[in-house]
């Protein structure tokens, strides 16, 4: 890797391995200084990536397959975008009643070797199979994406009634497991809950959020809708949560013996503070045993508008390294406008800690 830094006071300074010298005849100190900055700077201010075109992959809430036949993406899906045939063409592994979700997808495209995930984008579903029919039981459609990846279905072959669902269904809409979902039902909603799901296709759908989570049901005998409505239920996740010892003021560095770890059930629209919340500020007074949540805390300034910083521009094996004004105030990983002493120029760097911050231009010349 080559490092070339460039000092507004002393011009370009090659970082020189031991013995090594300078070539007569080389350009002036401030010449290579010019050509380096104009290199940064078209790369962090010019060059604008062009960016790939990938594929949309939204699934269906039912589909169909004969005995025997292969399943494939195009059967459960709408595939669009550049490459879509041959994403359409991957083989899924299915059994009769079968539950085709984002997560059985994205394993097959990985399987094949051949397919860019970084490209492909998953959503809706998951696509109940039928096997032994190749009717459709519900044509594709388009929805919003909210809407297709909210949705829920399952083939159900197993005695039981409507309600056994419900619990997996919102856990799996909130991407949390079975057991750390607390769900209560109403008494009104009884005769939907309770009707047998056995041989039934039934699709459960959230329309919503919040402790009162409202849920769309649909229950079909074959091609017949058998019933429908909307329930709702009380909803609770367990989750590992930071709780306030004593009151905590505003302005506090929060420390370990703030707060102390536990479980707790919330409602599921509660975001707890994560694993890294010890030596982030708090924003907001925090009362005793209140749980710490994502907005009650944030990482600390470490650079001010005004700060020099040193700025590491990497370009592959290619870096050069500058030094710039913060035109505003950072956080660490924050990406922020800076700009270099030796230009007018304003570029956006993300602060690694303070007095420091780096700039990293991929192929294309995007900066990141």
């Amino acid at each position: 890797m080559t490092l070339i830094v460039v000092d507004p006071g002393e011009g370009v300074r090659p970082a020189l391995g031991r013995g090594a010298r300078a070539t007569e005849g080389a350009p002036s100190a401030r010449r290579v200084a010019a050509m380096a900055v104009f290199v940064v700077l078209m790369l962090a201010t010019m060059l604008v990536p062009r960016q790939a075109e990938g594929q949309t992959v939204t699934l269906r809430t039912f589909a169909a397959m004969a005995d025997g036949a292969r399943l494939t993406v195009g059967d459960v899906a709408d595939v669009d975008g550049e490459g879509a045939e041959a994403v359409r063409g991957v083989v899924l592994p299915v059994e009769a009643g079968g539950v085709i979700d984002s997560a059985t997808v994205r394993a097959a495209l990985e399987k094949t070797g051949t397919v860019n995930l970084g490209r492909v984008r998953v959503r809706g579903g998951p696509c109940a199979v039928r096997v032994g029919t190749t009717s459709h039981a519900d044509p594709p459609r388009r929805e919003s994406p909210g809407a297709a990846e909210s949705r829920t279905a399952t083939e159900v072959n197993t005695p039981g009634a409507i309600r056994a669902l419900v619990p997996a269904r919102v856990a799996e809409a909130l991407g949390v497991s079975a057991d750390d979902v607390r769900v209560t039902f109403e008494d009104h909603d009884a005769a939907l809950l309770d009707m047998p799901a056995a041989g039934r296709l039934v699709v459960i759908r959230p329309a919503g959020d919040g402790e009162r989570m409202p849920l769309a049901v649909r229950v079909y005998e074959g091609e017949r809708l058998a019933a429908s409505g909307t329930v709702r239920v009380g909803v609770q996740v367990r989750r590992m949560v930071w709780r306030a010892v004593g009151v905590i003021p505003r302005g506090q560095v929060l420390s370990n013996d703030q707060v102390r770890r536990e479980e707790a059930w919330l409602s599921p629209g509660v975001r707890p503070a994560g694993e890294g919340v010890l030596g982030q500020v708090v924003r907001s007074r925090i009362g005793a045993g209140e749980v710490v949540v994502e907005g009650d805390v944030e990482m600390p300034v470490v650079v001010k508008r005004g700060d020099l910083l040193t700025v590491d521009c990497i370009s592959g094996g290619f870096v050069v390294q500058t030094t710039a004004r913060a035109l505003e105030a950072g956080r660490e990983g924050q990406v922020i406008e800076m700009q270099a002493l030796n230009s007018k120029s304003v570029i956006r760097a993300r602060v690694s800690r303070a007095g420091q911050a780096v700039l990293v231009l991929d192929r294309g010349g995007k900066g990141g």
